[in-house]
C-alpha cells in the first residue's frame, strides 16, 4: 500500500473526517485530500507529524514496514459520527445551543465513550 492509502486507511480506521484531521494538525483539506490520493507526497516534517498523529512509525506510513505500533484498543476508536458530533463548537441539548470549549469537548468525549462501550458490551451480552 502506498503512503495515501495508508494515511487513508489510518483516517478511517481512528473515525476522523479530512476536516478533523487537518483542523488538528493545521493543513489544508486540498493538501491531506492530495496526499491521500497520492498527488502529492508528504515532506519528511509532514510524515514525522502524521507519524505522530496516528501513533504510528514514518516507516509504516513509507510501506517499509507493516509493524504499526498503534495498536488502537476498542476504547479509543470512536465512530466517525460520534466524533464529529464530539468536534462540533456548537451544540443544541434539550432545545438550547451552547458553545462547548476543549475541557467540555474532552469530557462529552469521555461520557459518551463510556456508554457507547459499555451498552455495546451489554448488547453483546444480550446475544450470548
Amino acid at each position: 500500500m502506498d503512503i495515501g492509502g495508508r494515511l487513508q486507511c489510518l483516517r478511517n480506521e481512528y473515525g476522523y473526517t479530512q476536516q478533523y484531521v487537518c483542523d488538528k494538525m493545521n493543513i489544508e483539506q486540498s493538501t491531506l485530500a492530495n496526499y491521500e490520493k497520492n498527488r502529492r507526497i508528504p515532506k519528511g516534517d509532514m510524515l514525522v507529524r502524521f507519524a505522530d498523529f496516528y501513533r504510528t512509525s514514518v516507516d509504516y506510513l513509507l510501506g517499509r514496514t507493516e509493524e504499526r505500533h498503534d495498536k488502537i484498543t476498542p476504547e479509543q476508536k470512536i465512530p466517525a459520527d460520534l466524533t464529529s458530533f464530539i468536534n462540533r463548537t456548537d451544540i443544541m441539548f434539550d432545545g438550547n445551543m451552547y458553545h462547548i470549549d476543549e475541557n467540555d469537548r474532552q469530557k462529552l468525549h469521555a461520557a459518551l465513550s463510556l456508554a457507547f462501550w459499555d451498552a455495546k458490551r451489554l448488547n453483546k451480552r444480550k446475544k450470548d
